[in-house]
């Protein structure tokens, strides 16, 4: 397989200033982040149970936490004061703790908001994947790991696209105009998410053309190169050929 006309220092600049931040900063910056969007979600109060599904309705195509890591920064926000929690009977099971923030919590949201737009850096692992994929034996991996890219954005960019529908659907009559401002930006969030899948998507089909053209550029300059004759045959012609002339 061709080297690729990039080095390793190339793919190492392009992934820290596009994907990679360093460790202690990342973790700081997501935790941080995590923690102003369970505030956000804690305005009417909901348990840890349903805030998941909270965070996954409206947060799903961009960000994915797990739920032991959403129980882990809610206890921590109760210690600093910025949420309160306490114990709710349940119509269909055990006994719930219940989650909602308080004032303290508002105001470390607002304060996060108005610091203005959060630009830190994210992991995006298959982005470093691709800057190895040189490694593989044969680019036909190549082309079956950017299928797998390109299947993955196009269901995210369907899914989006049926969500925003059924927003329209509901809302026919008076969107986006007449919608509650909170509806208004949370559907701002699906409209950056489908902005996003669409733009990954054509990178990926992009990709696969180029990767298949590559193949089928050194399929066919294989071809055009002459085959070797059969040993059988280069006998016969030397056989054949007088002395003294050129075979």
């Amino acid at each position: 397989m061709a080297q690729l006309p990039y080095s390793y220092e190339t793919c190492t600049l392009a992934m820290a200033r596009q994907t990679v931040s360093p460790q202690p900063r990342f973790k700081e910056l997501t935790a941080m982040a995590l923690d102003n969007v369970l505030l956000g979600l804690l305005k009417e109060p909901q348990s840890g149970y349903s805030l998941k599904q909270s965070f996954d309705l409206v947060f799903s195509h961009f960000w994915a936490a797990e739920i032991s890591q959403i129980y882990r920064n809610l206890k921590g926000l109760e210690q600093r004061g910025l949420l309160k929690s306490w114990e709710e009977a349940s119509n269909r099971g055990p006994v719930r703790r219940m989650y909602q923030r308080t004032s303290a919590g508002l105001e470390h949201l607002r304060d996060w908001l108005r610091a203005g737009p959060d630009f830190a850096n994210r992991r995006v692992p298959y982005v470093a994947q691709t800057c190895f994929l040189h490694e593989l034996s044969s680019e036909s991996e190549l082309l079956a790991f950017f299928e797998r890219v390109r299947e993955h954005f196009a269901a995210r960019l369907q899914m989006l696209r049926d969500i925003d529908a059924d927003v329209r659907a509901e809302h026919a009559r008076h969107f986006p105009d007449g919608l509650p401002l909170d509806e208004i930006c949370a559907h701002l969030t699906v409209n950056h998410g489908l902005y996003r899948a669409k733009a990954l998507l054509d990178w990926s089909e992009e990709t696969l053309e180029v990767l298949k053209e590559r193949q089928r550029s050194s399929r066919d300059s294989a071809l055009s190169k002459p085959l070797p004759l059969p040993s059988f045959l280069r006998a016969e012609l030397d056989l054949a050929t007088p002395e003294g002339e050129p075979s």
